[in-house]
């Protein structure tokens, strides 16, 4: 069986409809830097 530990990841896109609240939330949650708006405007 594999065994890993995770320690971090490069990148996660979650859409939200208030980037101040949500940023607020996952900053509490531990999330750190690279928090921002990232529009997709081709297909959003």
């Amino acid at each position: 069986m594999l065994s890993a530990r995770i320690t971090g990841f490069q990148h996660l896109g979650v859409p939200v409809t208030d980037l101040q609240r949500s940023k607020a939330f996952y900053l509490r949650l531990g999330f750190r830097g690279g928090v921002g708006d990232h529009t997709d405007h081709a297909g959003g």
